[in-house]
């Protein structure tokens, strides 16, 4: 899904494929078995479907579709992910730079594709 998506800029992780396989594995190797299965069966039903997920988050990044779930939750993740990243970015500022527009627009539109 990630190498069919077309975005209005080109995405650097798209460049750099072996990059963003190690991020995501990295993301996915502190989720517990039954979130990578609910993951999996997810990315399953959108391509049963004929869904592109990472073609909506970027749509949804870029504010050309609507929001796709408005679910209360989502606000709430991303406010408290946000102030994780915030007060590493603070620990640690050479190491993580945190631009709070951006991480919480893309944290909040991956959230909302399902």
């Amino acid at each position: 899904m990630f190498q069919k998506v077309r975005t209005i800029e080109p995405s650097l992780c798209q460049d750099l494929p072996e990059t963003f396989e190690i991020m995501r594995e990295m993301n996915h190797s502190v989720l517990s078995l039954e979130s990578l299965k609910s993951y999996l069966n997810d990315l399953q039903v959108a391509l049963s479907t004929k869904r592109n997920l990472l073609t909506e988050k970027y749509a949804r990044m870029n504010n050309t579709i609507p929001p796709l779930n408005n679910n209360p939750l989502i606000k709430e993740i991303v406010s408290i992910e946000a102030y994780w990243m915030e007060q590493l970015s603070n620990k640690y500022p050479t190491s993580i730079k945190y631009k709070a527009q951006h991480f919480t627009n893309y944290l909040s539109c991956e959230l909302e594709v399902k």
